[in-house]
């Protein structure tokens, strides 16, 4: 118990030293003049997954996150939602990836934890942008912890398949099962 104490606290520190660290190379990713904090998100909801609301997002340097944060961990009637940066909202889907990631929300509700995996993508975003001049946007579907760890994914043409998901400890066990 004592070796797991101490590698979460190494961990940690670790984290925080990365964050330090990155930090001023976030300073310059982000041009006011470019729109680079401006983000649209898209939401999804009913039967039929359709389109229940646009809202502008801006991000803010200082918090590492959205301003609207507390509202997007609030949303409710939502089973999906696209996060793209302002200028890639509309554009064709040939003209921008689309990674689409499955939350660990309840559906219907966007939830917290989808909220803050949406405050990392702006500089994921720009990242990506700069380096290989790609337009991300980002499918989040609120899929629960139980179709998160026990549906059968990407193994024929009619599962789903999902880009990212999120890992916890049973998962890995429960495909090893199922496979």
């Amino acid at each position: 118990m004592r070796i797991l104490d101490y590698s979460f606290f190494v961990l940690l520190l670790l984290s925080v030293i990365h964050i330090t660290k990155s930090k001023n190379k976030n300073e310059d990713i982000f041009d006011e003049s470019n729109n680079s904090t401006k983000f649209v998100v898209k939401t999804y909801g009913g039967e039929n997954n359709t389109l229940t609301r646009v809202l502008d997002l801006t991000y803010n340097k200082t918090t590492h996150m959205f301003n609207e944060y507390v509202f997007l961990a609030y949303l409710d009637k939502t089973n999906s939602a696209i996060l793209c940066n302002i200028e890639d909202i509309d554009k064709d889907e040939n003209e921008k990836d689309i990674v689409e990631f499955w939350s660990i929300a309840y559906p219907g509700e966007y939830g917290y934890t989808t909220a803050i995996y949406s405050s990392v993508f702006p500089m994921w975003y720009h990242r990506v942008k700069q380096k290989s001049n790609k337009r991300l946007c980002f499918r989040f579907v609120s899929v629960g912890w139980s179709d998160n760890t026990f549906k059968q994914i990407c193994k024929n043409s009619t599962d789903p398949c999902p880009d990212m998901i999120v890992l916890g400890t049973t998962q890995v066990i429960d495909q090893l099962l199922i496979l």
